[in-house]
């Protein structure tokens, strides 16, 4: 007869597996079967794998995408023999696994539904460097045709890459030195949330400034953001545009 097997969490021995993932082996049989801890960071992920044996999954906290599933905490998820899946974690999460067998990891195309999804971070990233050098070619381009953007500013949305572009342009035009700092994302198949900031400077003896945003974006089937709504402090901008030089202020209402 065996004996019982006790790990402590805060003795857990975590291995950096890539991706943004950490496993801690909890136990591990001489056949390959085994308990662990998975924890993610956020937007951290697992290639596509088989589970030869199955899966018992449990999400201790966070949420994340499993294949087509997204699961919270004590959620919990078994995954057939033979079944094929990858994960994402769309906050940082810690999950327990086990599985019988040892996984085996596959192409990215053997993953249901694989081939469909956009790489949002990849789009994020190729977004974001737009943004930073104010390229409006580059930031429309990234848009779908007849994508949405709507800043909430008691204002309507806009429609179409043409009145994105004279949006966007507008904001860069009131100023020209903006800048912006990320506080925190994340993402998910289709979409992406950001936190971040506007860094402006008003006026010439003024310090810069802070405006907190946050960013709703979802992304269509072709990997082009499909609606954007930006969501703006409004005690922040109201101190910011006080403090604007009057040529500037009026920028924002063209």
């Amino acid at each position: 007869m065996g004996t019982d097997h006790l790990v402590p969490f805060d003795e857990a021995k975590w291995l950096d597996v890539g991706d943004g993932v950490r496993l801690a082996p909890l136990r591990a049989e001489p056949d390959g079967a085994g308990t662990a801890y998975l924890h993610f960071d956020a937007g951290g992920t697992s290639a596509p794998h088989r589970h030869p044996g199955g899966e018992d999954l449990y999400v201790i906290s966070g949420r994340l995408r499993v294949g087509d599933r997204i699961l919270g905490p004590q959620d919990f998820l078994h995954t057939v023999p033979g079944g094929v899946h990858d994960a994402e974690a769309l906050e940082e999460s810690l999950a327990l696994v086990s599985v019988p067998e040892p996984i085996q990891f596959v192409e990215h195309s053997e993953a249901p539904g694989a081939e469909a999804r956009p790489d949002t971070g990849a789009l994020l990233e190729r977004y974001s460097a737009a943004f930073a050098t104010k390229d409006l070619d580059a930031i429309t381009a990234l848009h779908a045709p007849d994508g949405s953007f709507w800043l909430h500013l008691d204002e309507a949305p806009v429609r179409g890459r043409a009145a994105i572009g004279e949006r966007f342009a507008a904001v860069f035009a009131l100023w020209p030195e903006l800048d912006f700092v990320t506080h925190r994302t994340l993402l998910g198949p289709d979409f992406w949330v950001l936190d971040w900031s506007i860094l402006v400077s008003p006026a010439l003896g003024v310090d810069r400034m802070g405006i907190d945003c946050l960013d709703l974006v979802t992304v269509d089937e072709a990997g082009l953001v499909a609606r954007k709504d930006t969501f703006v402090d409004g005690t922040q901008l109201a101190a910011a545009l006080d403090a604007q030089v009057e040529p500037r202020t009026a920028a924002l209402d063209r």
